[in-house]
């Protein structure tokens, strides 16, 4: 059996590269995006497929966690929309409470 301080540091190391791997995949989507890099909205705000793809996560699992309360999204009508920076913090809160 495993002792907590080793599952600890393994624990460490995967939300690392996770959370790393995440970053990189969002900055390389974003410079691969041919809209103009003027553009705030363009370059901010993701659509639920985007975020699933992103993720690498099933399209039914984007929507569940754009609808959840503590998640950075946000609703124009009936489409949801979610903030790209405000992902990225989302994401290393989530990996930092792992953590800890």
């Amino acid at each position: 059996m495993l002792n907590n301080e080793f599952l600890n540091e393994i624990i460490d190391v995967v939300c690392n590269r996770v959370e790393n791997m995440v970053k990189s995949i969002l900055q390389t989507h974003l410079e691969n995006r041919t809209e103009s890099k003027d553009s705030i909205s363009a370059l901010e705000i993701l659509t639920v497929d985007e975020l699933a793809c992103l993720l690498k996560i099933s399209k039914p699992v984007a929507y569940d966690l754009a609808n959840r309360d503590d998640f950075p999204s946000f609703k124009i009508g009936k489409s949801i929309r979610i903030y790209q920076s405000g992902l990225v913090e989302w994401l290393s809160k989530q990996t930092a409470d792992q953590k800890g």
